[in-house]
């Protein structure tokens, strides 16, 4: 894939990844999510859901809680995050992806 790039646009610049940085980052943003429900499912390095729903009563609306979350992890990890907020997982990962890159998406029940 590389060769075929460079061959495609040979202007091109190959930068290095480092996992580790990216693996150390996708758990602490996590944590995160944790300060506001045990119940994280982490589906990827940087995908998870969570669920908010027995929360509400401490940090506010799903929408509340998202917003917090998406300052938090600006603020203390530097990073965009993309944040879907709808009643199953599956309508939360299409809004995620429509928030993208750094967005949030709330598909309200109804």
């Amino acid at each position: 894939p590389g060769r075929k790039a460079r061959e495609l646009c040979p202007q091109l610049i190959f930068v290095g990844g480092n996992f580790s940085d990216y693996q150390r980052l996708g758990d602490a943003a996590i944590k995160v999510l944790d300060d506001f429900t045990p119940v994280v499912e982490r589906i990827s390095i940087d995908e998870a859901f969570a669920d908010v729903a027995g929360c509400t009563h401490l940090f506010g609306s799903p929408r509340e809680i998202a917003t917090v979350i998406r300052r938090r992890v600006r603020a203390e990890l530097g990073l965009p995050i993309s944040i879907g907020v709808a009643r199953t997982k599956h309508l939360a990962k299409i809004a995620s992806q429509v928030a993208k890159p750094d967005g949030l998406v709330v598909v309200d029940p109804g």
